[in-house]
């Protein structure tokens, strides 16, 4: 067990204290310089005195909070929290205004200490380092999942207070209360682990002779030479840039999968539909990104995948550089923005009955319907801070669905009486959302697609 002076305790409370209030006299100064024509904020719920909004800061689901926020106070809601504003925005006409139109002074990223400061997966690595899971011990593989679980969970807005209140981060690890500072620093301990293994395996491939193409040793090969005083920046780069590529994109591809599996479980007709598309084009053989065009049901399912349960729908916060007038209101220097994505893609005068899945709204006359708003408008983020792997996740999941369904048939889950197993779809919190175990069965369609995957299998080998 960990002691410590009870007087220590009473100091940091008194000088927390200090600085919250410090921060709020502050902030209010700066509002008064900044505003002299005394202008409003953004409509939103009216807070209580010294912490603001707190109360109304979701902890779980916050897409469907602001959601709620928005249906009541309109496209445009104000927030404050110990002094800090949050801005939330519900439109496609607001996130263009302010992150496409305004965007030079809306495209910082917040301080976020919980993450920066205490700082399909296979797929994903296979193409960053050039060797998969398969090839990595369980325990680092259990790293890797804990240090994703936890990054999701640290970057989740409003998770944590000390994203809302930096000095916190100076609170000693023993203070009653700071086990969040605890689980930071652990996290950062994997994520250390999670950037440096993988870069330094491959290093050593590469010195050995046995290192395969990707985009690892491409970067180690455009490094400066081992004496140059830029060698040991360019190479910290180098590795903070690759493990955010597997790192945030394993786990967004890993949700956006599931969520196509537990649409053809949901959705049968879907899938019939989907697989009658392809036994059309494919005649027997598996597909190519060379059948895009032809597969237009199979892009439209892609789209609705990305829009009916969105991988990350209240996004990541932007910040505002400066302070700005914006439709009449005041939004002060500093403020948190954030596109709540969920808010647009289930915007009913958009997309008929949006709960439902439905890849034939992007359909007319069996083509794509350039009229029809497409879920990248939201499903990535947005202006300059907009998912730099959108165009890799697009066609990663065009080709899953298609390979999938022209040899597999997803079926429901069976009970231990060989019942059919009912579910609804139930997703977590975090800043990534993932659905919840649910049961089914991934057959092979036929004798002949059976055939087509130990043929596929036996040329990879």
């Amino acid at each position: 067990m960990t002691y410590f002076p009870a007087e220590n305790s009473i100091f940091a409370i008194y000088l927390l204290t200090a600085v919250f209030v410090l921060r709020v006299f502050y902030t209010y100064i700066q509002r008064q310089s900044d505003n002299p024509d005394g202008l409003p904020l953004p409509p939103g719920p009216k807070g209580l005195p010294f912490i603001g909004n707190i109360l109304d800061i979701p902890l779980n689901k916050t897409w469907l909070a602001y959601d709620d926020l928005i249906k009541k106070y309109g496209d445009m809601v104000y927030l404050s929290v110990l002094g800090k504003g949050i801005l939330i925005l519900g439109s496609m006409e607001r996130v263009s205004d302010i992150f496409e139109k305004r965007g030079n002074n809306y495209s910082d990223r917040p301080p976020m200490p919980m993450v920066n400061d205490l700082f399909l997966t296979d797929l994903i690595i296979r193409v960053t380092y050039g060797f998969g899971v398969d090839d990595w011990n369980d325990e680092y593989a259990q790293n890797i999942e804990e240090a994703l679980g936890m990054l999701v969970e640290a970057a989740t807005p409003g998770r944590y207070l000390v994203d809302f209140l930096p000095l916190m981060k100076y609170i000693p690890s023993w203070f009653p209360g700071a086990g969040w500072k605890q689980k930071a620093e652990h996290c950062r301990d994997l994520v250390a682990k999670a950037v440096d293994d993988p870069y330094e395996r491959v290093q050593k491939q590469m010195n050995e002779g046995t290192a395969v193409p990707s985009i690892c040793s491409q970067l180690i090969e455009l490094l400066p030479d081992v004496s140059s005083p830029d060698r040991a920046k360019e190479e910290k780069l180098a590795k903070n840039v690759l493990a955010m590529a597997y790192l945030a994109g394993a786990d967004t591809t890993v949700s956006v999968c599931s969520t196509f599996f537990l649409a053809m479980r949901m959705y049968p007709e879907v899938q019939r539909k989907a697989q009658a598309e392809l036994d059309s084009v494919l005649q027997g053989r598996l597909p190519e990104f060379s059948d895009r065009s032809s597969l237009p049901y199979i892009n439209a399912m892609a789209k609705e995948t990305h829009r009916w349960q969105m991988v990350a729908p209240s996004g990541l916060y932007h910040s505002a550089t400066s302070s700005d007038i914006y439709k009449g209101f005041y939004i002060p220097k500093g403020t948190l923005v954030i596109g709540n994505g969920w808010t647009i893609l289930n915007d009913s005068e958009n997309f008929t009955n949006p709960d439902e899945y439905i890849p034939e709204r992007y359909l007319k006359d069996g083509k794509i319907n350039p009229d029809v708003q497409d879920p990248s408008v939201a499903a990535f983020g947005y202006g300059k801070r907009k998912c730099p792997g959108q165009f890799f996740s697009e066609d990663s999941l065009f080709s899953i669905i298609a390979h999938v369904l022209t040899v597999y048939d997803i079926k429901p889950g069976l009970d231990d009486d060989g019942k059919e197993v009912k579910i609804m779809p139930e997703y977590s919190s975090g800043l990534s959302s993932h659905p919840g175990p649910f049961k089914c069965r991934i057959m092979p369609r036929s004798k002949a697609a059976e055939d087509l995957i130990r043929s596929t299998e036996s040329s990879a080998s």
